[in-house]
């Protein structure tokens, strides 16, 4: 998954169903903002019933959706998106931090890129 789980109003539910539809012994690795300074996911909009969108901090809109609409920022994940992965069912959920100055993989904030890395059990 690439950059897409700060975009999800129901983070937890998306990974539930990553976790039901991934293979025995599958790994999900996936890239997204992360709130590396932070145990709490970072809740920057949530949906209403009606389906309209309540936001509760200032908004950063993705324009990187086919239909050209951006995309609405809901969470930046903290770090206890590891402990969702272990209480949803992955054996193991952890960070892998990569770091290549030579090959472009940096961040503006930190010198390198976060990866999520949660493995099934067989």
């Amino acid at each position: 998954m690439d950059d897409i789980l700060q975009n999800m109003p129901n983070l937890d539910k998306v990974l539930r169903e990553v976790h039901r539809t991934l293979a025995p012994s599958g790994v999900l690795f996936a890239t997204f903002p992360f709130a590396i300074d932070s145990e709490e996911h970072r809740i920057k909009a949530t949906r209403n019933v009606d389906g309209s969108i309540n936001y509760l901090m200032s908004q950063e809109e993705r324009q990187d959706r086919t239909d050209g609409q951006p995309a609405v920022v809901f969470q930046i994940p903290g770090w206890n998106i590891l402990r969702e992965c272990n209480d949803i069912g992955f054996i193991r959920a952890e960070f892998v931090f990569l770091c290549s100055p030579t090959r472009g993989m940096l961040a503006s904030h930190i010198s390198g890129v976060m990866i999520l890395k949660a493995e099934k059990s067989a």
